[in-house]
C-alpha cells in the first residue's frame, strides 16, 4: 500500500471502521513511513481536540440545542451512514429481489469460475509477465513470511537435475482474506524471468480459504495443470502451501524453511 492510498483510508483507520485486512496494511505503513505517520498523528490530534471541546456546552446556547448540534458530529461516521441508510432498505430490498429473480429466469448458466489462483495471476501478471517489485516490497515479504509462519525462503539459484532455476526473485507479499473472513498470505515471485504466486494458510482445525479449495492436499510436489499453470502444494503440520506458475513450482517449495 503506498503514500497515496494509505491517505484515502487515514480517516476511517482513525474511525476503526476498516477490516481486519486493511487495518493490517495500513498500521505496517504508518509503521514504515515517518511523513505518513506524522500525518495521522496530526489528523488525530485534531480529532481528539475537536471532541474534547465539543464535550463542553456553549455558554450562549441552551443545553438541548447544543446537544443536538454535536450529535451528528460525535456520533461515529459508520452509526450515522447506518441512520441514513434506514429509509432506503425497503425500498433497497425490493429491487435486489426483483433483480435477482429476473436474473435467474433470464440469465444464462454462468461458465464455472477458475480456480482463485489462476484468476489472481491472470490480473496481477497478465500474459505470464513477471512481477514488477521493489526492495521494500521484498523486505516486507521477508518480514510477513517470518512474522507470520516462522518462515524464509532460500534465494538461492536451484538445481533440478539438468535444469537449473536462475534468478529467483521475491517481490513482495500481502495479507489477504476470502468471503468468509479466513486469512492466507499471497507471496510473489519471480524465477527464470517467469511469475509464480505462493499461498500460505495457517492450520487451525477449521476449513481452509477458498483458494485451497480444488488443491489437492497431503502430498507434496507437482499436483496438476490449470490454463497451463503448474500447481504444487505442501502441507506440514502448521500450515500448507499452494503455488502456482507457469514456470515449474514443486522444488521451489522445498525452499520454504524454518526461521
Amino acid at each position: 500500500m503506498n503514500c497515496r492510498e494509505v491517505r484515502k483510508w487515514m480517516s476511517p483507520y482513525l474511525d476503526s471502521e476498516l477490516g481486519q485486512t486493511k487495518t493490517f496494511e495500513v498500521s505496517e505503513h504508518l509503521r514504515t513511513c515517518a511523513r505518513c505517520a506524522a500525518r495521522f498523528e496530526a489528523e488525530r490530534g485534531v480529532d481528539e481536540r475537536m471532541r474534547e471541546r465539543l464535550a463542553e456546552p456553549a455558554e450562549s446556547l441552551p443545553a438541548d440545542v447544543w446537544s443536538h448540534v454535536t450529535r451528528d458530529i460525535t456520533t461515529p461516521a459508520w452509526l450515522r451512514r447506518l441512520h441514513q441508510a434506514r429509509a432506503q432498505l425497503a425500498v433497497a430490498a425490493c429491487v435486489i429481489v426483483v433483480l435477482v429473480g429476473a436474473a435467474l429466469v433470464w440469465l444464462p448458466v454462468p461458465r464455472n469460475r477458475p480456480p482463485w489462483v489462476v484468476a489472481q495471476l491472470a490480473v496481477e501478471a497478465p500474459g505470464h509477465r513477471p512481477f514488477v517489485g521493489s526492495v521494500a516490497g521484498s523486505v516486507a515479504a521477508v518480514r510477513m513470511l517470518r512474522n507470520g509462519f516462522g518462515l524464509q525462503l532460500r534465494m538461492e539459484p536451484l538445481v533440478v537435475g539438468p535444469q537449473q532455476h536462475y534468478d529467483l526473485q521475491l517481490i513482495g507479499a500481502a495479507p489477504r482474506s476470502d468471503g468468509h473472513g479466513r486469512e492466507f498470505l499471497e507471496v510473489r515471485l519471480n524465477c527464470c524471468g517467469k511469475p509464480v504466486m505462493l499461498l500460505l494458510a495457517r492450520l487451525g482445525g477449521g476449513e481452509l480459504p477458498e483458494p485451497f479449495d480444488a488443491a489437492p492436499l497431503g502430498g507434496n510436489g507437482l499436483a496438476s495443470r490449470l490454463d497451463d499453470l503448474n500447481i504444487a502444494t505442501m502441507q506440514t503440520d502448521t500450515f500448507v502451501a499452494l503455488a502456482a506458475s507457469p514456470h515449474p513450482v514443486g522444488d521451489i517449495l522445498d525452499r520454504l524453511t524454518a526461521v
